[in-house]
């Protein structure tokens, strides 16, 4: 196997859009090579991108191991729903923490301590965890793809297994800060915004969102104890500290009488809190994935239907106006079109 490169060798090696894999690879944990393409490399081929993967591989600062779990909803936003094998998967190994930290390009040292890693010779991924993992990874990746697209997105916080307090583990944290002044694209699509810890300004409204995955195998009291929890840490503005305001918890759960389940159970213990729920297909639209799928409150009875984005933006037709003018390259730079034509 190749030799890892000394941190000191390594900077100056690839380009902006490695270093954006990388940033990503780290909050998400598990990114398939589907989601990779899709976010990060839409005006190129796969060919290029699988030539430029293999290149960070080589490098010692990400990891790929094969899977033969199936992919999961939510889709890519703009893609109809459908069913594929994810032979690979990536994630982060600590050299490529490390080459992040030294070229400084994780100045928000809450991300920086939460990148999540493995050891490229041995990534040890747990299969009985995967399918939940790679459910968690897959809307974290519906929700950039569809927001990124947003010229008014100016900052954006993920991460998986989200510790907010010693006593909760989050299944995947996102915070949204919208720019209510900003109205042109300004980055290329591949670009995504991430928080550098700037406070919110007068101009923005942020929204953020607490993912809870629920495979059905959790017994209840569990689920309880998870509506308690939200209920405390909001009372203790623990949410407002470490990320600037209130949570909404956002349940993804088996189809059937799951949800109407967990209602029962939120409903007891947090009478009133604010919260969502769907299913993993459910909260996939056609067009804009995760982001405008169906949601319903889980406060109400019955329960009615929700916006992740609340005022913000009213529907799924204004979304589309925002976004009609997204490029995946550099505004006002044509798009790369590889030799091969893929």
């Amino acid at each position: 196997m190749t030799a890892i490169l000394p941190i000191e060798d390594l900077i100056g090696l690839g380009d902006e859009r490695d270093m954006a894999v990388l940033r990503a690879l780290g909050r998400l944990e598990f990114v398939s090579s589907r989601w990779l393409k899709d976010v990060f490399f839409p005006d190129q081929g796969r060919a290029t991108m699988f030539r430029r993967l293999s290149h960070l591989a080589k490098l010692g600062v990400i990891w790929y191991t094969q899977t033969a779990h199936a992919d999961v909803t939510p889709t890519r936003t703009g893609r109809s729903q459908r069913t594929l094998k994810l032979p690979y998967i990536y994630g982060l190994t600590p050299e490529g923490r490390n080459l992040l930290d030294a070229l400084d390009l994780e100045p928000y040292a809450p991300s920086l301590a939460a990148l999540r890693t493995r050891d490229r010779r041995a990534p040890d991924v747990p299969k009985a965890q995967l399918a939940h993992d790679l459910l968690a990874a897959s809307w974290c990746v519906s929700m950039i793809d569809a927001v990124r697209r947003c010229p008014m997105v100016d900052a954006i916080f993920c991460h998986v297994e989200y510790v907010s307090d010693p006593r909760q583990r989050i299944d995947a944290i996102l915070v949204i800060r919208f720019n209510t002044q900003q109205r042109v694209q300004t980055r290329p699509g591949w670009d995504i915004p991430w928080h550098d810890g700037s406070p919110d300004g007068p101009q923005h409204q942020t929204v953020r969102l607490a993912l809870e995955v629920d495979r059905g195998t959790e017994p209840l009291k569990v689920l309880l104890g998870k509506g308690l929890m939200y209920r405390t840490l909001t009372a203790e503005r623990v949410y407002h500290q470490l990320l600037g305001g209130p949570v909404l918890p956002v349940f993804l759960v088996p189809p059937g009488k799951r949800a109407a389940q967990i209602a029962r159970e939120w409903q007891d213990a947090w009478p009133g809190g604010p919260g969502v729920i769907s299913t993993p297909s459910k909260a996939t639209h056609p067009v804009y994935g995760a982001l405008w799928g169906e949601y319903l409150t889980l406060k109400d009875v019955p329960p009615q239907r929700a916006n992740l984005l609340g005022s913000l933006v009213a529907s799924p037709d204004a979304w589309g106006t925002l976004v009609a003018a997204w490029m995946p390259e550099v505004p006002g730079r044509p798009a790369l079109v590889p030799a091969n034509g893929r």
